[in-house]
């Protein structure tokens, strides 16, 4: 998927003193996606938007998320999509961070690299940005449900 989006020729094409933040979900956050979403399935800008959505355009090391109450952050996708679109609501729940997307919630569950203001975090959940995976959105592969209804044989047409 990474490979198919155009995020590492943006990132490779920065000019230094970028400052981001990033979440990477985990190994287990892909076997937890809902059955009706496909990632891989999905055309390839908007996989390059999924991969931005884990962006932020800012370094935030894990300290500062200590003190926030309820922080809604744009995303690398924001600045592609406009200003309200593709938001990440981050706060601390129970301790940890909490990332909701409005379609899911995550957490922080650990610290991956955090250095020359780029902090890298894993995330229990891959970021399912509504705008994609939202009801009625193109981004969900959706699998029908049928219901089958058993057929009475006949047998016989008027006695005949």
């Amino acid at each position: 998927m990474l490979a198919a989006s155009s995020v590492v020729d943006e990132f490779k094409a920065g000019k230094g003193g970028v400052e981001i933040t990033l979440f990477v979900p985990m190994d287990g956050a892909f076997n937890d996606l809902p059955g009706n979403v496909r990632l891989q399935s999905l055309p390839a800008d908007k996989k390059s938007v999924v991969l931005k959505f884990h962006v932020l355009y800012s370094y935030y090391p894990l300290g500062s998320f200590e003190s926030i109450v309820n922080l809604v952050q744009p995303t690398l996708a924001t600045k592609d999509n406009g200003a309200s679109s593709f938001t990440l609501n981050i706060s601390r729940v129970n301790r940890s961070v909490a990332i909701d997307t409005r379609i899911i919630q995550a957490s922080v569950t650990q610290t991956v690299f955090d250095q020359n203001h780029v902090a890298i975090f894993g995330v229990s959940k891959v970021l399912l940005p509504r705008e994609i995976f939202g009801k009625d959105s193109a981004g969900v592969i959706l699998i029908p449900l049928v219901r089958v209804t058993p057929v009475r044989m006949v047998t016989s047409i008027n006695g005949l």
